[in-house]
Order: structure tokens, then C-alpha cells, then sequence
């Protein structure tokens, strides 16, 4: 279901084009979950979580992952989760701009590459701007 919000865009102020996007799901050994999704059609921000349809007391899961087929193991991670891959010193903590997602370690780790990749681009691109003097 999708449905236009009465509200300006946290990030580009567009009054026009935010949505909300709602889609219940049975998501297997996980329950039956909502995805709320908001979206702004002017800049393509968005927010999402998944909010489970009972509540459910915060659990921790490690995978050591030893075989590739480990790759495939789902995910889902709410907006109050951390991700930590301590191998690579990697990890996403809750906040104000957090997501949730369903996915799979390979799409975990295809996030981390992704941030990085724009965290490189912004250095490239800052490199060689002039410091700014006090």
C-alpha cells in the first residue's frame, strides 16, 4: 500500500513527493513482519524498517562463516540492530539514518562495499580542494 505524506522531505524539503510505502510479509523462522518504507520521489531518500507483528525480546546471531554456501544465510535487520564484521573492523550501529533490510550476508557485505565505494569517492574529490584557512 503507498500513501502521500502530508510532510516536506527530511533531506531535499520536497513537500510533493514523499510516500509511504507499507508491505506485510511472512518472512521464514523470523515471523510475520511489516516493511514501512518512506520514499522521496524528488531526491530518491529513503527510510526503511521492518517491524515485527509480535513483539519479540532483542536476540544476538553469529555467523562464522566457513563454507561459501554461508554466503546465501539470510538476514534480517531491523533499524535497532548492529551489523559488526570484526574480521574486516566493520560495523553499522543504530541511528538516526538507520535501515532495516532483509537480505543475505552477500548483500550484507555488498553495503559495506558500497559505503566504502562513496567514502572513497568523497575523499578522491575532496583531495584536492584547498584547505580553508582560520
Amino acid at each position: 500500500m503507498e500513501q502521500v505524506v502530508d510532510a516536506p522531505c527530511p533531506t531535499c524539503a520536497d513537500g510533493e513527493g514523499l510516500r509511504l510505502r507499507t508491505h506485510i510479509d511472512e518472512i521464514p523462522y523470523f515471523g510475520e513482519h511489516t516493511q514501512v518504507t518512506l520514499l522521496c520521489l524528488a531526491c530518491g531518500w529513503r527510510q526503511t524498517d521492518l517491524i515485527p507483528a509480535e513483539a519479540q525480546t532483542p536476540t544476538g546471531w553469529e555467523l562464522n562463516l566457513t563454507v561459501r554456501r554461508h554466503l546465501t544465510a539470510r538476514v534480517v535487520r531491523s533499524t535497532a540492530c548492529t551489523v559488526r564484521i570484526p574480521e574486516l573492523d566493520l560495523e553499522v550501529s543504530p541511528g538516526a539514518s538507520s535501515t532495516g533490510y532483509v537480505s543475505n550476508v552477500e548483500g550484507v557485505l555488498q553495503r559495506f562495499v558500497d559505503v566504502l565505494d562513496i567514502v572513497e569517492r568523497d575523499v578522491v574529490a575532496h583531495r584536492d580542494l584547498p584547505e580553508e584557512r582560520a
